[in-house]
C-alpha cells in the first residue's frame, strides 16, 4: 500500500491516507531550519537577538523569528533531548498587525482582516471577544477601479467571503456565500453589505487568545526494523522551516535535527533531509510511489503502520523526545 500518514491532529486513533490529492500549501521549496520556541515574553529574555514572543517563538525587533545558533544542546544530535509533547499546542496572544479591513452585520458580528507578513488573517466575533478561524483562500487585486482583497473561511459547514474594497468614495466590506471571486456575479445568493470597521475602532476590539494544532503529516514504519517515522507540522501559517521528524522506537521516539524540506508540485512528492545518528539521511514520500529512508547511501523501505500486529496506534500517545530548541 503506498501512504502518507495522518494529516489531522484531532484524530484519536491511527487513520491512514492514501498517498494522492493535492498537495499541502506552502512554497514549492525551503530550507529548513530550526526557531527558538516560546510562550510568553520572559521565554526570551536570554536568547541573542530576541525582543519578545509572537505567535509560539522568539522574534527579532524586525518581527523575524530567531534562530538556533550553534552550540550547546540546541543543534546537537539525538543526545540533546528530553522527554515532552510535540503535539502540545500552547495558546498565545493575539495582536492585529497590518489592518486590511473589517464590518459588522445586521446581527451585531463582525468580522476583521489582517495580514503578517506573507499570512491573512481573519478574526470573527463571538460574544464580547475576535476569535481567529481558518482562512481557506485569499485574493486581492484591482477591478473596475477598486482596490479589493477577498478573505474565504466557512461558518457553520458554508463556504463565506469577505470583501473588501476601496475607491474614491472610501472603503466598504460585505459578505458573499459560495465558491465566488471578483468580476463574476455572486451565484446562488445576494450580496450581504457590512457595516465598515475603521482601523481605529478595529484595535481597541478584544482578540481571544488562539492556539494552532500540530497536524501528523506522515507516520510510517520501516519495514525491515518497526521503528517509526513521525513528521509533524502546525495546522496553519506553517511554512516548511516547522517541519519536525522523529525517529525512533515505538519506545522512544527522538526528534532528528532537519536540515532541509522540498515539496514537489507533483501533487506532493516531499523529501527531508536531517542528521539520524551523526549521519546524513532523506526521507522521500513520492507521490503515488512508496516512501523510504535513505541513511550513507542504504535505502529502507517505510510502510502503513496499520500493518503491525497492534489494532490501533495513538500517535499522539506515543513517547517523544524533542531537541532542546524546540
Amino acid at each position: 500500500m503506498k501512504v502518507i500518514g495522518l494529516r489531522h491532529r484531532n484524530t484519536a486513533l491511527l487513520v491512514v491516507a492514501l498517498l494522492g490529492g493535492c498537495s499541502s500549501p506552502g512554497p514549492e521549496t525551503s530550507s529548513s531550519s530550526h526557531w527558538v520556541s516560546c510562550t510568553q515574553d520572559a521565554d526570551c529574555a536570554t536568547v541573542p537577538g530576541a525582543n519578545s514572543c509572537e505567535d509560539g517563538y522568539c522574534v527579532d525587533s524586525g518581527g523575524a523569528r530567531v534562530e538556533v545558533t550553534d552550540g550547546g544542546s540546541t543543534t546537537g544530535d539525538a543526545g540533546a533531548t528530553s522527554s515532552c509533547d510535540p503535539f502540545a499546542s500552547p495558546e498565545v496572544a493575539m495582536t492585529l498587525a497590518t489592518y486590511l479591513g473589517g464590518g459588522e452585520d445586521a446581527d451585531g458580528i463582525s468580522y476583521v482582516a489582517d495580514r503578517t507578513g506573507s499570512t491573512t488573517r481573519l478574526f470573527v466575533s463571538d460574544g464580547d471577544q475576535l476569535h481567529r478561524v481558518k482562512v481557506t483562500g485569499t485574493g486581492s487585486g484591482d477591478e473596475a477601479g477598486k482596490q479589493f482583497e477577498l478573505v474565504t473561511f466557512e461558518r457553520d459547514g458554508n463556504v463565506m467571503n469577505l470583501y473588501l474594497t476601496t475607491d474614491a468614495q472610501g472603503t466598504a466590506a460585505s459578505l458573499i456565500a459560495g465558491n465566488w471571486k471578483p468580476g463574476s456575479p455572486p451565484s446562488g445568493t445576494e450580496e450581504t453589505p457590512l457595516t465598515f470597521i475603521d482601523e481605529a475602532t478595529a484595535r481597541t476590539l478584544d482578540l481571544a487568545g488562539w492556539t494552532n494544532e500540530t497536524w501528523t503529516e506522515y507516520f510510517m514504519t520501516v519495514k525491515d526494523t518497526g521503528e517509526f517515522v513521525v513528521v509533524t507540522r502546525p495546522e496553519v501559517d506553517w511554512t516548511y522551516e516547522d517541519f519536525r521528524l522523529f525517529f525512533g522506537e515505538p519506545g522512544k521516539l527522538v526528534e532528528r535535527p532537519v536540515s532541509n524540506v522540498t515539496r514537489a508540485r507533483d501533487g506532493g512528492s516531499t523529501t527531508i533531509e536531517f542528521e539520524l545518528d551523526g549521519k546524513p539521511a532523506t526521507a522521500s514520500f513520492p507521490f503515488g510511489g512508496s516512501a523510504s529512508i535513505t541513511v550513507s547511501g542504504t535505502e529502507l523501505s517505510l510502510v502503513d503502520p496499520a500493518s503491525l500486529p497492534a489494532a490501533a496506534i495513538d500517535v499522539e500517545s506515543l513517547p517523544y523526545e524533542c531537541l532542546a530548541s524546540k
